[in-house]
């Protein structure tokens, strides 16, 4: 009786030991028939052959791109790669827009409300490619679009110029400074910039040289441009400069230097400080 409650009890060891090597045979099956999880990439497709496409929009790093408004940016994919075969399709997206190609010129043209930096308009952009293999990834990023002309006005400045003139006089000390303070500080990205101030046609008798400064948020101010004028300069007076690297700017001075008791206009509907894209 013993032995056959022996056998018995190695029948059923044996078949739980041939279950367990299937089960264990099963898994390891199922885990290598599993396709990769990506990293720091998006795959967009749920099976994958081969690696994915690696997105790549030149000169773009960060998540948030800084664009002056009015003005055309140029998004070039073409360093996009795969490695195991070769990009074939590329797709942005633009806000609402869809776009096709390697390379892009899209015209920014946003409506600015407010000189708060937390209210200028954001563009969502991401660029989708696609490899020979049917694998698709993509890459996004943020459009935040900053003003690019800034009106003087009196002692303020605006996003829109508000009509009106000022005759400005040298002092003794021979030189004058004008501040215009933003109601907030705003980062500025490398850039061109330009002061023009309209006098309204007047001979500027005795206005020798003017200069452009930019405030800065943590202290100090940074010379953007200078220009020397001839003694009998008339109308319009423009000087342009850089912005060589990313600054908070809290603000602009213009300082005039001549002969004592000269004077000048300002025709505020079209004096201002411009920026572009460098």
């Amino acid at each position: 009786m013993e032995d056959k409650f022996t056998s018995k009890k190695l029948k059923i060891l044996l078949s739980l030991s041939i279950f367990m090597v299937i089960f264990s045979y099963s898994v390891m099956f199922f885990s290598l028939t599993q396709p990769p999880l990506a990293t720091g990439i998006t795959i967009l497709e749920t099976y994958t052959k081969g690696d994915p496409p690696q997105p790549v929009i030149k000169g773009v790093e960060g998540d948030i791109i800084e664009v002056f408004n009015d003005q055309t940016i140029h998004l070039d994919a073409s360093e996009s790669y795969d490695r195991d075969g070769r990009v074939v399709d590329f797709v942005w997206q633009i806000g609402k827009e869809t776009f096709y190609g390697r390379e892009l010129n899209y015209r920014i043209n946003e409506e600015i409300e407010s000189l708060d930096e937390g209210s200028f308009p954001i563009i969502y952009l991401s660029l989708s490619v696609t490899d020979d293999s049917g694998n698709t990834a993509m890459k996004d990023a943020l459009i935040k679009v900053l003003p690019n002309k800034l009106y003087l006005s009196g002692e303020e400045i605006s996003l829109r110029p508000k009509y009106g003139k000022d005759r400005l006089r040298l002092p003794l000390s021979k030189e004058i400074s004008m501040i215009y303070e933003l109601p907030e500080a705003i980062k500025v990205p490398p850039c061109k910039v330009k002061l023009h101030i309209d006098t309204g046609k007047r001979i500027s008798f005795g206005i020798r040289e003017i200069k452009l400064f930019a405030l800065c948020e943590e202290g100090g101010k940074i010379l953007l441009a200078k220009n020397t004028l001839n003694i009998l300069d008339t109308g319009e007076i423009e000087l342009n400069g850089m912005i060589k690297r990313e600054v908070s700017i809290s603000g602009f001075e213009i300082k005039v230097r001549g002969i004592p008791l000269c004077s000048f206009n300002i025709n505020y509907g079209n004096s201002y400080i411009e920026f572009l894209q460098s």
